[in-house]
C-alpha cells in the first residue's frame, strides 16, 4: 500500500510539473502549435488559443463563440502526446485542462471556470487516475448500458467536487441570479442567499444529467434513475443531506414554482427585481 501511495504521489507531482513546463515561456509557443496541429480548435469549436499568465497558475484559453445553448465559457481537458515537448519522461496521453471563453463571458463566469481548472489539477494531484477515468467514464465516452452505473458515479462525483464552490464564488462576485428560458421568455430569478443559488443550480444540473443519460440509453430509465439516486445520495450528502436525491426533487419542484411566480409577477419575463424567499 505504501509503495502504491508513493507511485501515486510521484504521478501527481509529475503531472503538475509537466503542466508548468508546457506553459512556461520556453515551451508555450510550441504547445500552442501542437494543440492546433492536434485539431483542438475544431474539436472544441474555438477560433484561436493563447496562454494567459495568471496567479497562481497560467492557463490555456480558447476563444470560442457563444453557443445557441447559452454556453459562454467552459473548462475541459484535452489529451495529447507531450513527449515531443517535454521529453521521454512525458506521457503519450497527457490530460491538459484548458479554459474556453467567449467575449460574452462575465468576470464571475470566467472566475467560475478558472476555479474549475484549478480544481481539476488538484483532483489529479489527489487521484492520479482521475484523467483516465474521465476519458473512460464521462457521459460523452460511454457507449454500453453496462457502463451506466460507473459513468453516473463519475459524473456526479465531478459535479459535487467542483460546482458548489464555483457557484458560491459567482454569488460572492455579484451574480446572484439564475436565468431561465420559459415559453420563449427569459426569466431572471434573483436568489436570496448563496445556498439558494447553489442548491437550485445543482438540482437542475443533476436533473439535466439524468435526462442526458435517458436520451443516450433509451429503455434503461430505471437503471439510470437507480444509479442517479444512489450516487446523488453518496456525493451530494454535504449539500443536500442524507436523502440527497429526494431533496433534489423537492428543490426542482420549488424552483418551478419560483419561476412561475416570477413570470406572473413580471409579465415581461425580463429583468425582474430581487425576489426574497
Amino acid at each position: 500500500m505504501a509503495a502504491r501511495t508513493e507511485i501515486d504521489y510521484a504521478l501527481a507531482v509529475k503531472h503538475r510539473e509537466i503542466y508548468m513546463a508546457l506553459l512556461s515561456r520556453p515551451l508555450r509557443d510550441r504547445l500552442l502549435v501542437t494543440l492546433k496541429d492536434e485539431g483542438i480548435l475544431t474539436l472544441l469549436d474555438a477560433h484561436d488559443l493563447r496562454v494567459v499568465d495568471a496567479t497562481p497558475l497560467p492557463y490555456v484559453r480558447l476563444d470560442i463563440t457563444a453557443g445557441a445553448n447559452g454556453l459562454v465559457a467552459h473548462c475541459t481537458g484535452v489529451w495529447f502526446d507531450v513527449r515531443p515537448l517535454v521529453g521521454p519522461e512525458g506521457h503519450d496521453d497527457y490530460y491538459l485542462p484548458v479554459l474556453g471563453a467567449s467575449e460574452a463571458a462575465s468576470a464571475p463566469t470566467l472566475a467560475h471556470e478558472l476555479l474549475h481548472l484549478h480544481d481539476l489539477l488538484a483532483l489529479i494531484e489527489q487521484d492520479p487516475s482521475y484523467s483516465e477515468r474521465a476519458l473512460e467514464l464521462s457521459i460523452n465516452s460511454v457507449s454500453e448500458p453496462s457502463q451506466i452505473g460507473k459513468s453516473i458515479d463519475f459524473e456526479l462525483f465531478k459535479i459535487f467536487a467542483m460546482e458548489p464552490q464555483a457557484y458560491r464564488l459567482e454569488y460572492a462576485m455579484g451574480e446572484t441570479w439564475i436565468d431561465v428560458s420559459n415559453a420563449g421568455q427569459q426569466v431572471r430569478y434573483h436568489c436570496a442567499t448563496a445556498e439558494e443559488l447553489v442548491t437550485m443550480r445543482l438540482a437542475d444540473y443533476v436533473r439535466s444529467l439524468e435526462r442526458r443519460y435517458v436520451d443516450k440509453f433509451p429503455g434503461h430509465d430505471a437503471t439510470i434513475r437507480k444509479a442517479v439516486r444512489r450516487w446523488a445520495n453518496h456525493h451530494g450528502r454535504e449539500v443536500f443531506g442524507a436523502k440527497a436525491y429526494e431533496r433534489i426533487q423537492q428543490v426542482n419542484a420549488q424552483s418551478s414554482w419560483k419561476i412561475l411566480a416570477e413570470l406572473l409577477r413580471w409579465p415581461s419575463g425580463g429583468q425582474s427585481r430581487t425576489h426574497r424567499t
